[in-house]
């Protein structure tokens, strides 16, 4: 009995598991924000001096998860709205900074993560490798 009642259970959470990430929008929609973002970056590669500065911010996200931010695309694989996780993949690297010396755009892999404090206000982290 208790099996079969464990099956039942277990078939009728099954819709459950196949939902897409919580993104409080309607299936088959998207969102799009534009703003500002204060960014605090090593001045070189491998450099431990850091430079801050305010740079464009533009994202659109889709109802699946996917979303593409400023040079990078990613899918949030979190459940909840207030925080978000997942994998990410970017456009980046040393471009010229006052030396002169033009290094090529490299393809980045990594993940982020990213908590919202109100609906509009947030903290958003990432990591990447090349």
């Amino acid at each position: 009995m208790k099996a079969a009642v464990f099956a039942l259970l277990a078939a009728a959470c099954a819709p459950c598991v196949a939902q897409s990430p919580e993104t409080l929008m309607p299936e088959g929609s998207r969102d799009a924000w534009v703003g500002a973002a204060v960014v605090n970056r090593p001045e070189r590669e491998g450099s431990r001096e850091r430079e801050s500065a305010l740079a464009p911010y533009f994202r659109v996200q889709w109802s699946n998860g996917v979303f593409v931010e400023n040079l990078s695309a990613g899918l949030q694989m979190s459940r909840t709205s207030h925080l978000r996780y997942g994998p990410l993949v970017a456009v980046g690297g040393d471009g010229p900074r006052g030396t002169g010396d033009r290094r090529g755009l490299k393809l980045l892999a990594g993940g982020f993560v990213g908590y919202r404090i109100l609906h509009n206000l947030g903290v958003d982290a990432t990591a990447l490798h090349r």
